[in-house]
């Protein structure tokens, strides 16, 4: 694509890779700024370094995890009035329905 574009020019390279102006030169300026290396325009992984994490109180897991494992693969709408009672008594903050669903996903294996 470069090859065309220092050969031929902007307007025929955008016409021939159907490519927007806008990327076209951010590819250049990444390709140009590698040293005209071509491995330079790889995509590259667009995860954020750091992501949020849950931070649920370890007690509110184990609890799911033993309710679960005492009565069952039991649901979040039937784990949720246990664990509001239990984290009361501890004096902790409740959870939400969405975070206990979130808790018995990931921890399929375990809870």
């Amino acid at each position: 694509m470069f090859d065309h574009y220092y050969k031929y020019g902007l307007a025929s390279t955008l016409d021939a890779f159907r490519v927007k102006k806008s990327t076209f030169y951010d590819w250049k300026k990444r390709y140009e700024k590698s040293g005209k290396k071509t491995f330079s325009l790889v995509p590259r992984s667009t995860r954020p370094e750091h992501v949020r994490r849950m931070q649920t109180d370890w007690r509110l897991v184990e609890f799911i995890k033993q309710m679960r494992k005492e009565y069952g693969n039991v649901g979040k709408n039937i784990i949720k009035p246990f664990l509001d009672a239990y984290a009361k008594r501890l004096g902790l903050p409740t959870i939400e329905l969405t975070t206990i669903g979130k808790i018995i996903k990931r921890r399929k294996d375990q809870a």
